[in-house]
Formats: structure tokens, sequence, C-alpha cells
């Protein structure tokens, strides 16, 4: 399906609502025309209550949450980051753009990553990992996190295909310490193209926010940021 089969008089008032108030179509400044419209800033506050989390930030898309959550959490050259085999090929993508390693580990019957061979693919040079919950079904949460906490690992969740899912009663994408999601035509939820990052630790969210926008400081909520790595970025 193309999309539109899901867009109705709601999302049509949304739109048209924004440029009643001014039509500013920029996700933050121009404060003064567009009459305290922000629908990017509401959408965040509503998707992080939602998952019970402090922090959300809208992204371009599922594959961009990916590579903001790598860079946010420092993993670069010479970092290894452990994934599963059997996944979207955006998951390996945003490790290879942030020119890490991506070393792929086995599926359980889960169809998700194996927590124990995710410990034998565990070296001195792993930095990160990230489960992807496929088809929207839980991999073993409860273990990996464990492995990971063990291992001093950076955990993130690839949540495109599991948003509004939950293990234990715990949302999916926050379990871990940074969770992503995707909201292209095909996903649960859908604004045409999009995703969404959410974390729990402010100061990972500062720095995601100021290195989604090209290094952009103009968002109020993000301190200028002395470590160059966070002030290079890309849209």
């Amino acid at each position: 399906m193309p999309g539109y089969e899901v867009i109705g008089s709601e999302e049509l008032a949304e739109v048209q609502d924004v440029f009643a108030q001014g039509g500013v179509l920029f996700r933050h400044s121009f404060d003064g025309l567009r009459n305290n419209c922000y629908k990017v800033r509401q959408f965040e506050q509503e998707f992080a209550d939602q998952m019970g989390v402090k922090y959300a930030l809208a992204v371009t898309s599922g594959t961009a949450a990916l590579r903001v959550a790598l860079a946010a959490l420092d993993i670069g050259h010479g970092d290894e980051v452990i994934t599963q085999s059997f996944t979207f090929v955006a998951t390996v993508e945003g490790i290879i753009e942030s020119r890490a390693t991506p070393v792929c580990a086995e599926i359980d019957t889960t169809l998700n990553l194996d927590p124990d061979d995710l410990r034998r693919r565990i070296t001195p040079r792993t930095k990160a990992v990230i489960v992807v919950h496929m088809l929207g079904t839980p991999a073993r949460l409860a273990e990996i996190t464990e492995i990971c906490r063990q291992n001093k690992l950076m955990l993130i969740e690839d949540t495109a295909w599991g948003c509004g899912g939950n293990l234990q009663g715990t949302p999916l994408g926050t379990w871990g310490d940074i969770g992503t999601f995707s909201f292209d035509f095909a996903k649960t939820m859908t604004t045409g193209e999009g995703g969404m990052v959410v974390f729990r630790d402010e100061a990972v969210w500062k720095k995601a926010a100021a290195w989604h926008d090209h290094g952009h400081e103009n968002n109020p909520a993000v301190p200028r940021w002395e470590d160059t790595r966070a002030s290079s970025g890309f849209n």
C-alpha cells in the first residue's frame, strides 16, 4: 500500500492547523510567526509520555534514528557493534555509516538476537549492542540487558517493527539505553516518513539533539557543546 489509506480527517485537520497558525514548517525557531504551533515538539513529548521515558527526539526515518543513537554514544572508527543476522539492512547501515564495524550474531527461536551467541561475539572492541524486535516479536531482553550490564556495553533497541509492544509490561524500546522507532507507511504508526529516538539519560538526549540537525544549536533545550564530534552531525 502507498500509505494514503491510513490518512483521514484527523490527520488533515492537523496539517491544516499548521497553516492556520502561520504556516511555519520548520521544526523549531521562527517563534514570533508560528503562534506557539510546535507539532513536532508536541509529538516528541506525547511519545515520551506514552513510552514512560523523559526524552524523545523526532528524526527523518528509522535509519536516521539508528545513526543518531550511535553518534550520541560516540560510536565510531575502531569500535564494534554487535547486532543480529536477521534484520532489515538499515540496522547494519547505521553501524557502517558510523565508521564502526558491524558484528552479526546468530538468532534464536524468537527470530532475534541469541543471548548465548552474543556472549561469544564480545571482544575488547565491542562498545554497543543493537537488538532488533523483528516482526514485532520481543527479543530475550532480560538476558540481553544483563549481558550488556555485565560487560559495560550500551544497548540500543531497534524497535522499528515493535512500536506499541511490550515485554513484561515494559514498552519495547525502553529496556536499553536508547530506543529507535520508524514511522514509514508500513509501520504500526505512520507519519509517511519519519522516526523517533527515546532516551533515559538527559546528557545523551542533548547530545543527540545537537547532532541530528547538522550540529546546529538553535534548539533552546540544547546547550552549546564543546565536543567537536557533537557539533558535526547530519540531517
